[in-house]
């Protein structure tokens, strides 16, 4: 488990390894969606995913539209696959919920609750 202060580095370019190893704390993604299920310039590649896990890091997985597989037309489905594969690469202790609602983007059905995460069937 992380405590204490972390590094974001969410809103990177690709290609922050080098400066997570160097940190001497550990750095997290604290918002982020995974590329495999929409590319987009924010979403990391599952290399990164799992890096920034196996260097002490932790992922927090964003519901923020945009980055999402059908952007403004995501439901909670497409988070929660989001979750599911974020999961299947770092790992259920090693990720949570990351919002990133600075923009004002958050449609009705992405005002989503802890329920409707655990309602799917992902681990408790």
């Amino acid at each position: 488990m992380v405590k204490g202060r972390i590094t974001s580095a969410s809103s990177r370019v690709h290609r922050t390894f080098t400066s997570i190893v160097a940190s001497k704390r550990p750095a997290a993604y604290t918002h982020i969606l995974p590329a495999a299920l929409k590319a987009h310039p924010r979403n990391k590649s599952d290399e990164e995913i799992r890096f920034i896990v196996e260097h002490g890091g932790f992922v927090g997985v964003t519901m923020f539209p945009p980055f999402l597989a059908r952007g403004n037309k995501s439901s909670v489905e497409d988070y929660i696959t989001a979750i599911d594969y974020v999961i299947g690469i770092a790992g259920e202790d090693n990720i949570g919920i990351g919002t990133d609602f600075t923009q004002d983007l958050v449609p009705a059905p992405l005002n989503l609750s802890i329920r409707a995460v655990l309602t799917r069937g992902v681990p408790k």
